[in-house]
């Protein structure tokens, strides 16, 4: 028996802040996690171009470090998020071509690269659609479990006592029914639901989802 398929003590479960250390990891289980989302697949990025997959999650993983998180069952980590602080405008030029995305056209050309700041750029603005009528809030992105350690209850669990513990709001996108489902068994309800489409002539859905703690009782 391996441990992936072992039974899960969730007291072993822990959360701590991304390290340098854990970026290379940490792009591998977002390729893991993202490899056959809609959103990616708008531009065949796991189909037409593996290597800039890698190339680009790895970057992504060093841009968000600051405000990421790690999942740890006991020493191996095993999945990861981060939280986009309330009205934030995403990393500026210059912090993007610091951590080497000036290095996508060079290496993998310039249609990949426009198909990709397309769709980053169609995504920022159907995200706002729904962002800019609620009360600010902080966004949950790239929640991942390694495939290997999903479907014995562990995003849930993470979600509920250490993700939503204590916020009184979280909102988040999703492009898949499934992922959907999981958010509402935990207290998401979908605010906007809409086909999304890109400049290069394909779409995918997104949900926008919205957390808000309960009232506490007297």
């Amino acid at each position: 028996m391996t441990a992936a398929s072992a039974s899960i003590d969730f007291g072993q479960l822990r959360i701590r802040k991304t390290a340098r250390k854990d970026v290379t990891l940490v792009g591998e289980i977002l390729v893991d996690g993202f490899h056959d989302d809609p959103f990616w697949g708008c531009i065949d990025l796991h189909s037409k171009y593996p290597k800039a997959e890698k190339f680009f999650f790895k970057r992504w993983a060093r841009i968000v470090r600051k405000t990421s998180f790690v999942v740890v069952y006991k020493d191996e980590i095993i999945g990861h998020y981060y939280i986009t602080p309330p009205n934030d405008p995403g990393p500026t030029f210059w912090k993007l071509m610091q951590y080497g995305l000036y290095q996508l056209p060079i290496r993998f050309g310039w249609t990949l690269t426009k198909r990709t700041i397309d769709l980053l750029d169609t995504d920022t603005a159907a995200r706002n659609l729904m962002l800019d009528q609620r009360p600010s809030s902080e966004v949950l992105d790239a929640f991942v479990i390694k495939s290997e350690w999903r479907g014995r209850g562990i995003g849930t669990h993470v979600l509920e006592e250490f993700i939503l513990k204590d916020r009184p709001r979280l909102a988040l996108f999703a492009h898949k029914k499934k992922v959907v489902e999981l958010y509402e068994k935990v207290g998401f309800r979908t605010l906007d639901q809409r086909m999304v489409s890109t400049g290069h002539g394909h779409e995918y859905e997104s949900w926008g989802m919205e957390y808000t703690a309960p009232a506490k009782t007297s």
